[in-house]
Formats: C-alpha cells, structure tokens, sequence
C-alpha cells in the first residue's frame, strides 16, 4: 500500500471506489435479474423501443375498448403491421364524435392532440370527414388514378393500413389498374356494422367524394356487436354500437359512479405510463418491470369494471337512447333479422354504386370461431381464441345466416364473395387477438384474394 493509501484521504478515496464499484455491481445484478423477470413474466424479450412505445400509446389513449384487451402479446409475434402502425393503438383511440348520419366518427382535432397519430396509422390523418386518409381527401378519380373505396368495421379499416401495400403491388398490372395510380379511400372505422357501411356512402358521395370501386368488407361486428351490446339494453340492433353510452348523460347514480371509477382508473393508468416515460430512468429494466406489472394490474381492474358496465341493466331508456322497438320470438329470429339487415344494405350499396358508375363488391369477413374455418397451433389459440370469448357463440349463431344471405346476393347479382373458408387449411399464424383482427400474414392473403375479384 503506498503512502497516499495509507493517509486519511487516501483511504476515504479508496473506500469511495469499493462502495461505487460495490453499488455498480448491484445495480447490475438487480438490471440483470429484472431482465429475466421480464422474460419470465410477459414471454418476451425486453425492448426499450417497445416498452417506450407502449408507453405513449397509453399516455396518449383516451380509453380502451374492453374487446380489445382480452389478449396478451405472444414472445417473437409484434403486433406492429405497418409504418409503426399497432391495432392496441386504435383500438385505444377514443376519440369519437356523435355524427348525424352515419353514428359517430372520429374527431379530426386528434390529429393536434395525439402528436403520434400521423405516424401511428401508416401518415394518415383524420380528415374532415372524419374518416382516415391522405391529407387533401377527397381522392379524384381520372385517368391516371384509380380511386378505391372500403368500407366496413375494425378488420376493413386496418386493411386500410396493414393491407393496402399488398393489394395495390397486386394490382398494379391489372386491367383497368395498369399504369394509373391507384388510391385507397377509407370508410371504414372500428365498430360500424350496416347500416352505417350504407349512410358512410350515400354520405360522402353527396358530399361530392368519387370512387371508381367500393370494396365492402363486414359481417362479423353485424352478428356480434347488437347480440352483447345493443339488444340486452333493450336498443335496437340496427343502432349504430354503444349507442345507449354515446348519447346518455349518466341517467342514475349506480351508471355514474361505473363510469367514474372507469375514468379514475384509466386517467391514472395514463399519468402512470407518461411518469415512466418521463422519468431520467426510463432506460431502467428494473423500473420498467414495475411499471409494466402495475399497469397490468390497471388493465385488469378496468376491465373488470368495463364487465359490470356491460352487464349494467337501466330500468328504463328514452327513445333517443333505445330506438325502435324490436322483440324475436328467438335468438334464431334474432340472427335471421341481423342477417336480413346485412343483404339488404348491401343491395341498396350495389345499387347506389351502378347508379354512380362504380364498381361494387362486397366480402364476408373470415373469422376464427366459423367452426371449421381455420386449423390453429397451440401458440395461435393461445393468442387468438377463446372458448368464453363474447363472440365465439354469435359467430357460431350468426355466420350461417350471413352465408346464406350472401349466397342470395350472389344469385340476384350482387358481386358477393364468402371468404369464411380463406384460411381453411393454412396453419400459419393469421389472427391477431380474439376478436377477429388479423396480423400482417393474415392481412395479405386477405389482400390476394380480393385482388383475385377485383383483377
């Protein structure tokens, strides 16, 4: 030991260096620890882009639909599709507005609140329509451009994002899409079911928005979303969804006080994820780990009293809110009358696009629980199915009345096409969440086949 060790200072200094070797080591070992807590307990490797990502997506949502969090991220499937584009991420978007014709659309000023949404949905914005498109839409037509229009739910409009490359690289040598520029024009957003497919149409047509093709892609929310949503409310099943929520003042104490304990805890789920993304140890693991299981834990008690909402029972609703009276002698009669409502909005579609000049056709969504549909492997069942799902049983119900229905479209000349059998046989992971959603495997060969329609 030399003489400046052996002095006060000396050994002051050396003490400093073994403590902060000492601390060094420790917070390695608690980094190191944390990283394979992480591995253990979401079955993913960490990512500090994701786990950032996630964050403020969070921070910025306004809200989650409960549909859209029965799913937990499987290890080596991202749910990133396109340009950055996640479905978590709008499926958390919120930002809904009553509309007086078509239900309700998305606000536009959340292209100034969410700074992320531009990027988020593959440099779209909402337009003033408030649908998702270029900025500048209307598209016009002529003869270097081809103008195609979809509509339908959430599995259309993230076609839109996730599936729009696909299918236009597919058309590209196509006759009568040869050499122009092909456009794709959203009208369809997360949770419409016919007839708002029908009104979005005669809608902006009116408005002066012109398509050379209308692509009409649904059928899964019109048999599931007014069997849980609309008719145990006593709302009429051809209302546009959640419409009882859209257009109640909270009626009584028991609705405000679920409603309340919903926004409390979504609001700190929110200031929770920004604190994390904002804290000088964001690139913790360690602090992300405890985040990450806190907001899990979040997740599950919104979701447990987004359940009772659901299940809320009201003794009585005011026409605004319930619309007309619709009783069925059965759930079969039920799905008869969804299915009935279906074809003919798609007939009136047919007959609203001949009348303007564009070509119609129309789809019936695949889904995985049509039984028989698609083989599932032990990690995509994990992922995407689930036997007490909400709608496993009105797909079951419901999707033979589609059929048939559809089957009658075809035979008076509706271009119709079943594409319920798509994945028979594929055992590739297809399907995203237990909801119906497909990844981007799913979302191409989705775009292949109507491709082969519209060739």
């Amino acid at each position: 030991m030399s003489d400046a060790d052996r002095s006060p200072r000396g050994r002051r200094g050396s003490l400093l260096r073994r403590v902060a070797i000492r601390t060094v080591l420790v917070v390695l070992m608690v980094e190191a620890s944390s990283w394979g807590a992480w591995l253990v307990l979401q079955r993913e490797t960490f990512s500090w882009a994701r786990v950032h990502a996630e964050q403020r997506s969070i921070a910025t949502s306004e809200g989650v639909e409960p549909s859209a969090r029965d799913a937990e991220p499987e290890p080596d499937e991202p749910r990133e599709l396109h340009e950055g584009f996640t479905q978590d991420v709008l499926l958390r978007l919120r930002n809904q507005v009553l509309h007086p014709y078509v239900g309700f659309v998305f606000d536009p000023s959340a292209n100034e609140s969410d700074p992320t949404l531009y990027e988020t949905i593959g440099r779209r914005v909402v337009t003033d329509v408030g649908f998702i498109g270029r900025p500048g839409w209307f598209e016009e037509p002529g003869d270097g451009r081809v103008v195609v229009g979809v509509t339908g739910g959430s599995v259309a409009f993230f076609f839109t994002i996730a599936g729009r490359e696909v299918l236009r690289e597919l058309l590209a040598d196509a006759p009568g899409f040869q050499g122009k520029e092909i456009v794709f024009a959203t009208m369809a957003l997360p949770g419409f079911k016919q007839p708002q497919q029908l009104f979005a149409l005669s809608y902006l047509l009116t408005l002066g928005a012109r398509f050379d093709w209308v692509i009409n892609l649904d059928g899964f929310n019109e048999v599931t979303l007014p069997v849980i949503e609309n008719v145990p409310k006593g709302v009429a099943p051809s209302f546009p969804r959640s419409w009882y929520w859209r257009v109640q003042d909270a009626p009584d104490e028991a609705l405000r006080s679920l409603m309340g304990e919903v926004a409390y805890l979504e609001r700190v789920r929110r200031e929770r994820a920004q604190s994390a993304s904002d804290s000088p140890f964001a690139f913790s693991v360690t602090q992300n780990l405890v985040w990450k299981l806190r907001d899990q834990g979040l997740a599950r008690d919104i979701a447990a009293v987004e359940a009772v909402l659901v299940d809320y029972r009201p003794d009585e609703l005011p026409f605004v809110a319930r619309g007309p009276a619709t009783d069925f002698a059965s759930d079969d009669a039920l799905y008869a009358h969804l299915a009935d409502v279906w074809a003919r909005s798609s007939r009136q579609m047919h007959a609203l696009c001949a009348s303007n000049g564009i070509r119609y056709v129309h789809f019936l969504q695949p889904n995985q629980y049509v039984p028989g549909s698609k083989p599932l492997g032990p990690a995509e069942r994990a992922r995407a199915f689930a036997d007490e799902s909400p709608f496993k049983a009105p797909v079951e119900a419901g999707y033979p009345h589609l059929v048939s229905a559809g089957a009658e479209l075809a035979r008076d000349g509706v271009p119709f096409f079943d594409l319920t059998g798509l994945f028979a046989g594929n055992e590739a992971w297809l399907y995203d969440d237990r909801c119906c959603h497909l990844n981007a495997a799913g979302n191409a060969l989705l775009a292949a086949r109507i491709a082969m329609e519209l060739r």
